[in-house]
């Protein structure tokens, strides 16, 4: 697919050098390129067309086969090819490209799908067993103060926040045709497990959305029905930070579901603040000041501004959106029926002004000093506030005894292992990361670079050698002049449960 921005001023559709040159001539790319949405017309708002026709016509030459959604190619290129602007073998040859692969895909064979599918193959037990697992997977807990997680089930919860009973917002954004009725909230699973009886709830405060209409919080090209225009709450009691407070103070433990909505994240939802919007604020300092344990539950698509939290909260979940078995994933999770096992695919800021922050960073000429003459803010610690592949269990993991050959040649394999142990007291699972350092290249190599991972799941007290082996084509970098070599000389290896840490050795490339 050609992208929407533009290379080198040159709008990705309009391209020949990297849709032909490149795509098809230096990596053989048999297939065929469709546009993105409307890309076609908007090279006109780019200034790179006049109309349709002079958009079509820079498209088609280019290298994109199939024009979507926009008309462009469907009203233009007939008279284009008949006026001797384009030629028909330009066009013969994208119709060529676009049959070819509807051929292998057994189109022209089955050209017409079940509509009775629909009805049998979608939400089954089996395929949301499989969405649970899913979500289950994905919950990343990066804080569990005295092990406040999981929840006693005899003890009295305080589900509170504007996202506990949003079936809408569990689903994401994009959601296609995905149905706000049928996603499962955390309220409802924490009352389907619990029991009323032990389940107080508040909404608190609600979130406003950014925009105004119809598909306001929400991501087209969702149906109202996925997009919390409606069956988005189950109560409509009006929101009270008030009531909220009073939960709390029933209650053994609060539980809060802050956030975004579901449309605030995603295509067409950049945010110029990474603050929880709203006056969700207001409603967590005010539960807060109950004194009771609090769990702060994040459901949003980005990490948001939370450098206040792990001072004032007891544990910290980012949920992201986890789809229609959502409340179910994260109720079992927290009851302790499932350990999560997530891990961050993002280093997290302390705040914007640290964006970009990745672990793959390069070390700089000055990456530390006594003095302030190094990389870094005068005001914040340079490091993100969770590292990249972070994230805890309900048990705890001891890594060591790394082992590594001492010597690789450069078209040879590297093997590595360590050992990890279960020091905890129950069952889990560690995700085991390689992280690897060229000390010296032609050009700058990141601090370290993710080489490989493993899913460990381990019993209280067991321990277990891991093993990676790594080509050693795959330790390489681009010289100055563009060409892939590996260079030789010493290496960095890390056996870690996150880019931050770890059991570290060396090895040299011969």
């Amino acid at each position: 697919m050609s992208a929407f921005q533009d290379l080198n001023g040159v709008p990705a559709s309009a391209n020949h050098h990297t849709l032909t040159d490149i795509l098809r001539g230096e990596w053989r790319f048999n297939g065929f390129v469709v546009s993105d949405w409307s890309a076609t017309h908007e090279m006109i708002a780019h200034g790179a067309a006049t109309d349709d026709a002079q958009a079509a016509l820079r498209g088609v030459t280019a290298g994109v086969d199939m024009d979507m959604v926009d008309g462009a190619y469907l009203n233009s290129i007939p008279a284009l090819v008949q006026s001797g602007k384009l030629q028909k073998d330009v066009v013969d040859e994208a119709v060529r490209r676009v049959l070819r692969i509807k051929f292998k895909a057994g189109l022209f064979d089955h050209p017409y799908a079940d509509p009775q599918r629909e009805k049998t193959d979608i939400l089954t037990p089996e395929n949301r067993k499989v969405a649970r697992k899913l979500a289950f997977e994905s919950l990343v807990l990066l804080q569990n103060k005295n092990g406040v997680l999981p929840l006693n089930r005899k003890q009295t919860i305080a589900v509170i926040g504007p996202l506990a009973n949003d079936k809408s917002s569990q689903l994401g954004p994009w959601a296609g045709n995905g149905q706000a009725a049928d996603a499962i909230t955390p309220l409802a699973a924490f009352r389907q497990k619990m029991g009323d009886d032990h389940v107080l709830y508040a909404k608190g405060v609600n979130i406003p959305p950014f925009e105004s209409g119809l598909a306001a919080g929400v991501a087209a090209p969702a149906p109202p029905s996925a997009t919390g225009v409606k069956d988005a709450e189950t109560e409509s009691k009006p929101a009270s930070i008030d009531d909220a407070v009073a939960a709390a103070n029933k209650a053994d433990i609060a539980v809060l579901f802050v956030g975004e909505l579901a449309g605030m994240s995603g295509e067409a939802s950049s945010r110029a603040s990474l603050e929880l919007p709203g006056d969700q604020m207001k409603l967590i300092d005010a539960v807060i000041a109950t004194h009771k344990p609090v769990v702060l539950v994040l459901e949003s698509g980005r990490p948001l501004n939370i450098t206040w939290a792990p001072e004032k909260v007891s544990a910290i979940v980012q949920a992201w959106y986890l789809g229609v078995e959502a409340g179910n994933a994260i109720a079992h999770t927290l009851l302790g029926d499932a350990s999560p096992s997530g891990r961050l695919p993002l280093s997290w800021p302390r705040s914007i002004g640290q964006i970009p922050v990745y672990y793959n960073h390069k070390n700089t000429g000055r990456p530390s000093a006594p003095d302030r003459w190094h990389t870094g803010y005068l005001d914040s610690p340079k490091d993100p506030l969770f590292p990249f592949g972070y994230g805890l269990t309900y048990t705890t993991f001891k890594y060591g005894n790394l082992k590594t050959d001492p010597r690789v040649s450069a078209d040879g394999s590297l093997h590595v292992s360590a050992e990890i142990e279960n020091t905890g007291k129950r069952e889990g699972t560690e995700v085991v990361q390689l992280y690897l350092h060229d000390r010296v290249a032609p050009t700058s190599r990141p601090v370290r670079e993710l080489k490989g991972f493993e899913r460990v799941t381990l019993p209280a007290g067991a321990h277990k050698t891991v093993e990676f082996t790594v080509n050693a084509n795959d330790l390489g970098s681009y010289d100055p002049d563009m060409h892939w070599i590996v260079p030789t000389g010493t290496y960095d290896v890390w056996v870690a449960p996150d880019s931050a840490s770890g059991v570290q050795g060396s090895f040299e490339v011969q």
